[in-house]
C-alpha cells in the first residue's frame, strides 16, 4: 500500500566544471506530499547529492560521489515515521 496525494517539490543544481582539475556537481531536491489516499497526514523527502570526478588519463576520470536521504511520515492515526540513509560511491568514467 502506498501513500498518494497533491504537493510540491524544490529543486536546486549546480556545476563547477574545470578541464584540467575536473567538476564538481552538487543538488538538492525536497518533496512535500499532503495524503489524498492512504495514511492521512504528510510526506516531506530531502535528499542532497555530492559529486566530484577529475581526470587522471585522456578520457578517463574518477569520480566520488555522496547521497543523503531523509524522509519524514507525520501521520494523523499512526506514529510518526523519520528514515535516514547514506550512501557513498567510488567511480572510473570514460567519456567518448
Amino acid at each position: 500500500d502506498y501513500n498518494l496525494g497533491s504537493g510540491f517539490s524544490t529543486k536546486f543544481e549546480g556545476w563547477l566544471i574545470n578541464d584540467k582539475y575536473g567538476e564538481m556537481f552538487v543538488s538538492y531536491m525536497q518533496y512535500r506530499i499532503y495524503t489524498l489516499s492512504g495514511a492521512s497526514g504528510q510526506e516531506n523527502i530531502n535528499i542532497t547529492n555530492g559529486r566530484f570526478v577529475t581526470p587522471i588519463y585522456q578520457k578517463i576520470m574518477l569520480g566520488a560521489e555522496y547521497l543523503f536521504y531523509h524522509r519524514e511520515g507525520i501521520y494523523s492515526y499512526y506514529p510518526d515515521i523519520t528514515k535516514q540513509n547514506n550512501e557513498f560511491r567510488f567511480f572510473i568514467l570514460y567519456r567518448f
